[in-house]
């Protein structure tokens, strides 16, 4: 059996230990994220960044999918870019479906795509829960200030939906039982699991 003598320095130690890492996650986590592990990972995404730039748009003037990136902020900016996103948007473009990627969004931006007759279809790209949409890493969006915005012909939900309230697709869906809502959180895997429906026809997500 270990002593006391010997167990208590060392659930001491470990304590102290413990709270030394803990402050140096707190104090240079971030900083190495932001600046260290997310300029890597952006030179493994600027192929589907740079496709994604230069294929934003298919005929928005017309009614058309809004895909709204909500997380304009470090490393969520970055992480969004994904290869299922820029297969998504190859297929829209095959379909010629029109559509819109909607970067840098803001709550009065938001605002404004939501509240646009000619956004017919969304997807909610980001964090939040079920009543709302973060935009920031402080500011959340609630989707009952849509409550009189236009109908949309489909929403899908493609960040968490767990708690109560209120969805979008609750206030603002023509048809609520054909959105996308899983009341729950859901992971990248999750997202690109709806993507591959929608490409595969098995989810209606278009016109």
């Amino acid at each position: 059996m270990v002593s006391l003598e010997i167990l208590i320095p060392a659930i001491i130690l470990s304590f102290f230990v413990y709270m030394g890492l803990a402050w140096i996650y707190l104090k240079i986590g971030t900083f190495i994220i932001n600046y260290i592990f997310t300029p890597a990972y952006f030179l493994a995404v600027f192929p589907t960044w740079n496709y994604l730039r230069k294929n934003s748009k298919l005929n928005a003037n017309k009614n058309h999918i809004a895909i709204i990136l909500a997380n304009d902020y470090l490393p969520e900016k970055v992480l969004i870019y994904r290869q299922n996103l820029k297969k998504l948007i190859k297929y829209f473009k095959e379909k010629n479906w029109a559509y819109k990627i909607y970067f840098k969004i803001s709550a009065k931006r938001l605002k404004r795509i939501i509240n646009n007759p000619k956004t017919t279809i969304l997807y909610l790209i980001g964090h939040g829960n079920r009543h709302g949409i973060k935009i920031n890493n402080k500011e959340m969006v609630y989707f009952c200030e849509f409550e009189k915005s236009p109908k949309k012909e489909f929403i899908a939900h493609l960040h968490c939906t767990h708690n109560t309230g209120k969805s979008l697709v609750d206030y603002i869906s023509k048809d609520s039982t054909k959105g996308f809502i899983i009341n729950k959180k859901i992971s990248t895997f999750g997202v690109d699991k709806f993507f591959n429906k929608v490409i595969k026809g098995e989810v209606h997500g278009g016109p």
